[in-house]
């Protein structure tokens, strides 16, 4: 009884689906996790987008009084742009690893320009925690360059 069980062939098809299954589900899993980092990065260049567009209102309003010119605040400009992006990074805070949104705040590079409209750039990193990446040799986070940019425009 035993001989004809062994070499018995029912049941090798299930074998083959549960293999199957495990590797779908292995997938899937990496398919999600590349997905929840995607999400991620785009919610972070939202923060950074909605910074950019903040500092790009901070006009110099005494060359408007003055001479009615649109020119941008360089100081105020910069002031603005660390503070909106660390008020929409917090909200965020817990999906990055080892900073804070105050940390990515103040070591963003935030630039201005004057010609031939003006304009404000806003750049940083920021790392992502990989999780199921990391089980197969990619690293525990991901370094993520964020930049963004807005420009005025006026009369």
């Amino acid at each position: 009884m035993i001989g004809r069980i062994v070499k018995s062939e029912r049941g090798s098809v299930s074998v083959q689906a549960l293999a199957l299954l495990g590797l779908f589900m292995l997938l899937l899993a990496f398919v999600a996790e590349f997905g929840a980092l995607r999400a991620k990065t785009m919610r972070v260049q939202s923060a950074f987008d909605r910074a950019a567009l903040a500092a790009a209102g901070a006009i110099d309003a005494g060359a408007l009084a003055d001479r009615g010119a649109i020119v941008l605040d360089p100081a105020s400009a910069d002031a603005v742009a660390r503070r909106y992006l660390r008020m929409n990074l917090e909200p965020l805070e817990e999906t990055f690893s080892g900073q804070s949104a105050g940390q990515v705040a103040t070591a963003a590079r935030v630039g201005t320009a004057a010609s031939p409209r003006p304009a404000v750039t806003l750049s940083g990193e920021i790392n992502l925690p990989t999780g199921l990446l990391a089980l197969v040799g990619i690293s525990d986070t991901l370094a993520y360059t964020i930049r963004s940019s807005s420009q005025l425009k006026g009369p």
